[in-house]
């Protein structure tokens, strides 16, 4: 075991909650248990058993949570010399798309930062893909795998795109479909919503994926929204979700001369967990 075994574990054990724990670390919802399974594999006993709606610590995760709290108090003490002045900072610069920057990564970087006050991060937010070779940034997250270029790249995950519109037709007013300008009309999605919408013209276009959101929100417009950005769609009947098929996949871009650098993965191992997929 590690000291970030027990931090998982002292975790669950404060907030009874594996979501409410990962929200605490900040890391990826799906992290915890999986972090948990393998921690009671190797210790030979149950942690947490589900009861009332709550994960309540078995005795033995007692035991363990006594036994921790001197190493918790000490890590505590260390932890704070990371604030003093005289410790160096590292800054790292993030690009993504808008969608990805506001819908996951900034929900989620203050818990990041907090646990890491030595890190400080630069949000790169755009439309438009930034240029490795100029080092314009040290980590990128991108919706098409580049065909060329010196850096490390990973697959992170593959997001579903929707068709969404007004849940009621209306015959005498049918929904403005709004999509990609032209030059991004062979990305799957603009092409599945063509495929969908052929008769009708699109009135709209925009790059931003935030944009597209707004209008389909006005309850007038129909466009090709990916999964990650419907999680807080407005409760009741309102739109219409209709699974496309178009499937568009995140890649993670690396510096290659960050291969070894300890922030870096940092950040990258927390930027994966959250692209993994949730329960």
């Amino acid at each position: 075991m590690n000291w970030d075994d027990i931090r998982v574990i002292r975790a669950v054990y404060s907030e009874l909650s594996f979501a409410a724990a990962a929200r605490r670390l900040g890391v990826n919802p799906t992290t915890v248990p999986r972090r948990l399974e393998r921690l009671e594999k190797t210790l030979g006993f149950r942690l947490f058993d589900a009861a009332d709606g709550a994960r309540r610590p078995t005795a033995e995760c007692e035991q363990l949570v006594e036994l921790s709290e001197p190493i918790a108090r000490q890590m505590e003490k260390i932890e704070s010399l990371q604030h003093a002045e005289s410790e160096p900072r590292e800054r790292r610069r993030i690009a993504a798309t808008d969608s990805v920057s506001a819908a996951i990564l900034a929900p989620a970087l203050p818990a990041f930062l907090d646990e890491h006050p030595r890190i400080d991060v630069d949000l790169m937010a755009s439309t438009e893909n930034v240029d490795f070779s100029r080092w314009e940034a040290d980590v990128a997250i991108r919706l098409k795998r580049p065909e060329s270029g010196n850096f490390i790249v990973s697959r992170l995950a593959d997001f579903e795109f929707f068709l969404c519109e007004p849940a009621v037709d209306d015959a005498s007013a049918p929904p403005l479909i709004c999509t990609y300008p032209e030059e991004l009309m062979g990305a799957p999605e603009a092409k599945a919503l063509a495929d969908r919408t052929a008769v009708q013209a699109a009135r709209c276009t925009s790059k931003n994926l935030l944009v597209l959101k707004a209008l389909v929100l006005s309850g007038r417009a129909a466009a090709a929204l990916p999964g990650f950005l419907l999680h807080d769609l407005p409760a009741g009947n309102t739109i219409r979700l209709t699974p496309l098929p178009a499937r568009r996949s995140a890649w993670l871009l690396v510096q290659t001369h960050l291969r070894n650098d300890a922030t870096t993965r940092l950040l990258t191992d927390w930027i994966k967990d959250l692209f993994r997929p949730g329960d």
